[in-house]
């Protein structure tokens, strides 16, 4: 299925969804423009947003709860951030890929 996908140009899921319509009958709707690998790129970096937020707020809320917080925990999320901030002034500044998150 990979190499189907990858020799049509697609995704796997987007492969997947038109196989299946396909092969039900079903009229397979146009596909949305191709995405650039700014778009791509900025897609990844929203997951890791989203990621390094989900461990800030377990951190918070343990310690809301009167939890100790672990300071190699804080580092890790501090190190995240910072790298994320990198990644992305990099690019902006066509300094790096859009292939790096």
């Amino acid at each position: 299925m990979d190499n189907a996908a990858e020799a049509a140009g697609l995704a796997i899921a987007t492969w997947a969804r038109e196989a299946l319509l396909k092969a039900a009958g079903a009229p397979v709707p146009p596909r949305n423009a191709a995405r650039t690998d700014l778009a791509r790129a900025v897609g990844r970096w929203t997951g890791q947003i989203g990621q390094i937020g989900n461990l800030l707020n377990q951190l918070a809320r343990h310690a809301h709860q009167g939890g100790r917080v672990d300071p190699n925990a804080l580092k890790v999320l501090t190190a995240s951030v910072r790298e994320l901030h990198s990644t992305v002034l990099a690019h902006e500044t066509g300094g790096g890929k859009a292939g790096m998150p």
